[in-house]
Protein backbone atom coordinates (compact mmCIF):
# COMPACT_ATOMS: atom_id res chain seq x y z
CA UNK A 1 0.00 0.00 0.00
CA UNK A 2 2.74 2.34 0.85
CA UNK A 3 4.71 1.90 -2.47
CA UNK A 4 1.09 2.62 -4.26
CA UNK A 5 0.86 5.66 -1.94
CA UNK A 6 3.85 7.02 -3.22
CA UNK A 7 3.24 6.72 -6.95
CA UNK A 8 0.07 8.17 -6.61
CA UNK A 9 1.19 11.23 -4.50
CA UNK A 10 3.42 11.85 -7.87
CA UNK A 11 0.55 11.89 -10.25
CA UNK A 12 -2.17 14.55 -10.98
CA UNK A 13 -5.43 13.45 -10.25
CA UNK A 14 -6.99 11.25 -13.17
CA UNK A 15 -3.32 10.37 -13.89
CA UNK A 16 -3.32 6.63 -15.37
CA UNK A 17 -0.35 4.33 -14.37
CA UNK A 18 0.21 1.27 -15.88
CA UNK A 19 2.12 -1.68 -14.82
CA UNK A 20 2.83 -4.96 -15.05
CA UNK A 21 3.37 -7.48 -12.40
CA UNK A 22 3.67 -11.78 -11.69
CA UNK A 23 0.96 -13.32 -11.17
CA UNK A 24 0.78 -15.64 -8.12
CA UNK A 25 -1.40 -18.21 -8.76
CA UNK A 26 -0.27 -19.36 -12.18
CA UNK A 27 3.31 -19.36 -10.17
CA UNK A 28 2.06 -21.39 -8.24
CA UNK A 29 0.80 -23.88 -10.35
CA UNK A 30 3.66 -24.19 -12.28
CA UNK A 31 6.64 -22.23 -10.89
CA UNK A 32 9.42 -20.41 -12.74
CA UNK A 33 12.01 -22.57 -14.26
CA UNK A 34 15.52 -22.15 -15.51
CA UNK A 35 15.20 -20.05 -18.92
CA UNK A 36 17.34 -18.72 -22.02
CA UNK A 37 16.50 -16.22 -24.12
CA UNK A 38 18.33 -15.13 -27.47
CA UNK A 39 17.72 -11.48 -28.74
CA UNK A 40 18.79 -10.04 -31.80
CA UNK A 41 20.96 -11.53 -34.69
CA UNK A 42 24.03 -13.46 -34.23
CA UNK A 43 25.69 -11.70 -37.06
CA UNK A 44 24.91 -8.26 -35.99
CA UNK A 45 25.91 -5.53 -33.90
CA UNK A 46 23.39 -6.21 -31.06
CA UNK A 47 22.63 -9.63 -29.65
CA UNK A 48 22.49 -10.62 -26.50
CA UNK A 49 21.78 -14.38 -24.29
CA UNK A 50 20.02 -13.83 -21.40
CA UNK A 51 19.93 -16.82 -18.84
CA UNK A 52 17.43 -16.73 -16.01
CA UNK A 53 17.67 -19.05 -13.07
CA UNK A 54 14.54 -19.04 -10.68
CA UNK A 55 13.97 -19.46 -7.62
CA UNK A 56 10.40 -19.45 -5.96
CA UNK A 57 9.75 -19.45 -1.96
CA UNK A 58 5.86 -20.22 -2.12
CA UNK A 59 5.14 -20.07 1.35
CA UNK A 60 6.37 -16.30 1.56
CA UNK A 61 5.41 -15.01 -1.65
CA UNK A 62 8.65 -14.50 -3.04
CA UNK A 63 10.97 -14.91 -6.27
CA UNK A 64 14.96 -14.47 -6.28
CA UNK A 65 15.74 -14.61 -10.50
CA UNK A 66 18.97 -14.18 -11.65
CA UNK A 67 20.45 -12.98 -14.59
CA UNK A 68 23.28 -14.04 -16.77
CA UNK A 69 23.13 -12.00 -19.74
CA UNK A 70 25.98 -11.84 -22.53
CA UNK A 71 26.77 -11.04 -25.76
CA UNK A 72 27.01 -7.30 -27.09
CA UNK A 73 25.31 -4.65 -27.52
CA UNK A 74 26.26 -1.69 -30.44
CA UNK A 75 29.50 -4.08 -30.87
CA UNK A 76 30.13 -3.49 -27.14
CA UNK A 77 30.64 -7.21 -25.37
CA UNK A 78 28.40 -7.15 -22.23
CA UNK A 79 28.85 -9.12 -19.36
CA UNK A 80 26.26 -8.68 -16.53
CA UNK A 81 25.30 -10.83 -13.61
CA UNK A 82 22.38 -9.12 -11.82
CA UNK A 83 19.78 -10.70 -8.99
CA UNK A 84 16.05 -9.82 -8.19
CA UNK A 85 14.51 -10.06 -5.20
CA UNK A 86 10.82 -9.61 -5.92
CA UNK A 87 7.39 -10.54 -3.71
CA UNK A 88 4.61 -11.84 -5.69
CA UNK A 89 1.18 -10.75 -4.47
CA UNK A 90 -2.51 -12.01 -6.05
CA UNK A 91 -4.69 -10.41 -7.78
CA UNK A 92 -7.08 -9.70 -5.11
CA UNK A 93 -4.29 -8.38 -3.05
CA UNK A 94 -2.63 -5.46 -5.67
CA UNK A 95 -6.31 -4.23 -6.51
CA UNK A 96 -6.95 -3.94 -2.24
CA UNK A 97 -3.51 -1.99 -2.62
CA UNK A 98 -4.24 0.45 -5.27
CA UNK A 99 -7.65 0.99 -3.48
CA UNK A 100 -6.32 1.85 -0.63
CA UNK A 101 -3.79 3.82 -2.34
CA UNK A 102 -6.29 6.16 -3.96
CA UNK A 103 -6.69 4.20 -6.99
CA UNK A 104 -9.36 3.21 -9.26
CA UNK A 105 -10.38 -0.40 -9.71
CA UNK A 106 -7.46 -1.32 -12.13
CA UNK A 107 -8.60 -3.22 -15.52
CA UNK A 108 -6.20 -6.36 -15.55
CA UNK A 109 -5.05 -7.57 -18.86
CA UNK A 110 -2.38 -10.41 -20.05
CA UNK A 111 1.05 -8.32 -20.31
CA UNK A 112 2.48 -7.06 -23.56
CA UNK A 113 2.77 -7.26 -25.80
CA UNK A 114 -0.92 -8.27 -26.60
CA UNK A 115 -2.82 -6.97 -23.55
CA UNK A 116 -5.28 -9.76 -23.89
CA UNK A 117 -8.04 -9.73 -21.52
CA UNK A 118 -7.50 -11.96 -18.38
CA UNK A 119 -9.29 -15.23 -18.27
CA UNK A 120 -10.24 -17.11 -15.46
CA UNK A 121 -9.36 -20.33 -15.78
CA UNK A 122 -5.68 -20.58 -13.37
CA UNK A 123 -5.00 -23.29 -16.12
CA UNK A 124 -5.06 -21.01 -19.25
CA UNK A 125 -4.86 -17.82 -16.95
CA UNK A 126 -1.19 -15.43 -17.84
CA UNK A 127 1.70 -15.36 -15.59
CA UNK A 128 2.74 -12.21 -16.23
CA UNK A 129 -0.38 -9.41 -16.45
CA UNK A 130 -0.99 -5.65 -16.83
CA UNK A 131 -2.69 -3.18 -14.53
CA UNK A 132 -4.17 0.44 -15.56
CA UNK A 133 -5.62 2.60 -12.83
CA UNK A 134 -6.39 6.24 -12.35
CA UNK A 135 -5.93 8.32 -9.82
CA UNK A 136 -8.95 9.06 -8.07
CA UNK A 137 -8.12 10.79 -4.69
CA UNK A 138 -5.96 13.81 -4.27
CA UNK A 139 -2.45 13.01 -2.60
CA UNK A 140 -3.02 10.16 0.90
Amino acid sequence: ISFFKEINNSLLLGSGFFFESWNLYPCILEPPKNLEREFGNKNSQNYLIRKAFPEFDILNQKLTIKYIINGKFNDEEININSKHRLRIFSITEIEYALQEAGFSKPEIRSSLPGLNLLRNDLKTMSRMISFYTKKITLDI
